[in-house]
């Protein structure tokens, strides 16, 4: 089972400010499906931002408004290193709102 929090305020500032890779899931029926996988220098600014209402993908935008949300991430703190992990995850799992 996936150990994700739930996509809110209150989970978010748990969360820290250094680089890593992260994943957003819906969460229906206990059921966890991955929709997004990014990579950035600061967890806490990014995954923050998927809540503002300036969200710039809509596939996000509408899967945080329409479903309950979770995410999980793992702090890695090399550039390289985080692109390299977020670009075989994408591979793997095809993310529906990553788009290209």
């Amino acid at each position: 089972m996936i150990r994700a929090l739930p996509l809110n305020n209150y989970s978010i500032v748990l969360t820290p400010q250094r680089g890593g890779v992260y994943a957003l899931y819906t969460i229906e029926s206990k059921i966890y499906k991955l929709f997004y996988i990014g990579q950035t220098n600061n967890l806490l600014n990014e995954i923050s931002g998927h809540l503002m209402v300036s969200e710039s993908n809509p596939c996000i935008r509408n899967k945080i408004l329409k479903y309950q949300c979770g995410f999980s991430y793992k702090e890695i703190p090399d550039q390289s290193e985080r692109n390299r992990i977020e670009s075989i995850l994408i591979q793997r799992n095809n993310p529906a709102c990553n788009i290209n």
